[in-house]
């Protein structure tokens, strides 16, 4: 895009699925570019060296496309960085995104404030590196092994993060390592927001609550939401609760039993 266009937003309305086609990555260089919406369809095929070149960019929002991989060779790395040559980069949402073949998802920008994953289906682990990352919003539809590796994370304020929960689910104890190492990586957030089904994986590990201390030290505020049913005693949770009091003992507990669809606004 050799134009000075500052905005620009890529939306297939449809209801068919347009993946056939998928979108050359190509195109996207520009230096002028400050805002870029992808509401798409699309697979985006990129390779470990591809990196976009937005040099103004500021806002970048990716809804509904499905990365994949390719590799030159077997041994290649799987790792992925796209978004390194972002020096203005404040906000980054992927929304509705697969990630194929990927390994390590890097995430690094000295400007990043606010990071929102919504419903990534993905088995990879995400390395993210924003000292002045002050929201980080993480939310998944299905079951997914969430791995986190963060660093200079120093800003962060806010963080919401929502799992799910089913007891069909065999690998319990392994998915609430991977969150509770999650929580290791946030521990400087002030508030933290987290769902039903959060709460419920903590509370079947009653000794493992008791055992460990909360990562959070600083927190002042934690909100459990739940879009769809509360029980009428919460008493069976107050071992997460102090779970989480015993490191912040000035936190204030809240419950919305009608949070706000949690939606990036595009």
């Amino acid at each position: 895009m050799s134009h000075k266009t500052r905005k620009l937003k890529i939306e297939f309305s449809g209801d068919k699925l347009t993946r056939r086609g998928g979108f050359d990555s190509s195109l996207l260089r520009s230096r002028y570019l400050q805002h870029l919406s992808l509401n798409i369809d699309f697979g985006l095929k990129i390779s470990p060296s591809l990196t976009w070149d937005f040099p103004a960019l500021t806002t970048l929002t990716i809804k509904r496309v499905t990365f994949t991989l390719q590799l030159v060779n077997d041994d290649a790395s799987k790792s992925v960085d796209l978004f390194s040559r972002f020096p203005n980069l404040k906000t980054l949402a992927l929304d509705d995104c697969t990630l194929s073949d990927i390994d390590t998802f890097i995430i690094k920008s000295s400007e990043l404030e606010s990071l929102y994953l919504i419903g990534i289906y993905h088995s990879c682990e995400f390395v993210v590196s924003a000292p002045k990352l002050s929201l980080f919003t993480y939310n998944v539809y299905g079951i997914a092994r969430f791995s986190l590796s963060a660093k200079d994370l120093n800003s962060l304020n806010t963080v919401n993060f929502q799992t799910i929960y089913s007891r069909y689910i065999e690998e319990h104890s392994m998915l609430l390592e991977l969150m509770i190492k999650t929580f290791q990586q946030l521990y400087k957030a002030k508030s933290l927001t987290i769902n039903l089904d959060a709460l419920k994986l903590l509370s079947m590990f009653p000794e493992l609550c008791e055992r460990r201390n909360c990562p959070f030290t600083s927190l002042q505020s934690l909100t459990v939401v739940s879009g769809h049913w509360l029980p009428h005693s919460l008493t069976g949770f107050s071992g997460v609760f102090d779970y989480f009091s015993r490191s912040s003992p000035a936190l204030k507990i809240h419950i919305d039993s009608n949070p706000t669809p949690l939606r990036f606004r595009y």
